[in-house]
């Protein structure tokens, strides 16, 4: 109870310290500084004259490190304040989508994850007859049926044009080391890195539960026998794989 009554009442100091004018923000500095630093005067005041050097040191040093403590309180305060209202960079990512069957995926949070929304401008062009997760559920706006959720960023989507279009998703970009987990079998999974990738090298964390790579050109690769066509993986590209196991995808960086 007195855990949570601290914890509003900092995250409302912050909202107000943040929110406050340059010469507010100020004038609050200096009533903070001012009440500790008078308590701790009146509380460490020594005699006067001081009996000693010593005492004199001790007690101007007292002081330094008050006027210190307080000044970083403050700093801490205001940057935590900063960093609880700083906004993430907005991105829009388009996807560049082939006629009939196509295999997606955006290394972006939508600001809006409901898949009607996402694919609204499509399907008032009439393009889109279906999209499908690998949990079998599907949108197909010809029919006004949806019963996928939302969009998942961490997956890859199977989707059916009638002819080439392009998808644009705004929102956060997601970090490149976002980790994806994986389920015992067939996943179809987003791809996060900003550059493009080979198998071999995108996959090398899990390489051990990998039993198949269906990319989005269309290329297989079975792990055991090698990698003899490696077209890579590009941003936007969603990838069909079959594990072994349950495990954890984490692309590797540079």
């Amino acid at each position: 109870m007195i855990s949570a009554m601290i914890l509003s009442f900092f995250n409302q100091l912050c909202d107000f310290i943040y929110n406050s004018s340059w010469f507010t923000s100020i004038i609050l500095k200096r009533l903070i500084y001012g009440f500790y630093f008078s308590s701790f005067r009146q509380i460490n005041k020594p005699h006067y004259p001081p009996a000693s050097r010593a005492e004199y040191f001790l007690y101007t040093g007292r002081r330094m490190t008050m006027r210190i403590t307080i000044l970083l309180i403050t700093s801490i305060v205001f940057t935590l304040a900063v960093s609880a209202h700083a906004q993430p960079e907005e991105v829009e990512f388009e996807i560049p989508m082939r006629a009939e069957w196509d295999w997606i995926s955006a290394p972006v949070i939508p600001e809006n994850s409901d898949m009607e929304a996402i694919f609204s401008e499509i399907v008032e062009r009439e393009n889109l007859h279906l999209c499908k997760n690998e949990e079998g559920q599907f949108y197909a706006p010809n029919w006004d049926y949806n019963n996928i959720p939302n969009w998942d960023y961490h997956r890859g989507y199977w989707v059916f044009l009638a002819e080439d279009d392009t998808l644009i998703i705004t929102g956060e970009q997601v970090d490149p080391e976002t980790p994806i987990q994986l389920r015992r079998g067939w996943n179809i999974v987003a791809f996060f890195p900003e550059h493009t990738m080979g198998y071999l090298e995108a996959f090398s964390g899990i390489r051990r539960w990998l039993s198949v790579i269906i990319g989005r050109h269309g290329d297989i690769i079975i792990p055991t026998n090698g990698y003899p066509v490696d077209l890579g993986i590009y941003p936007g590209d969603g990838t069909y794989l079959k594990v072994a196991a349950d495990c954890e995808l984490v692309y590797p960086q540079e």
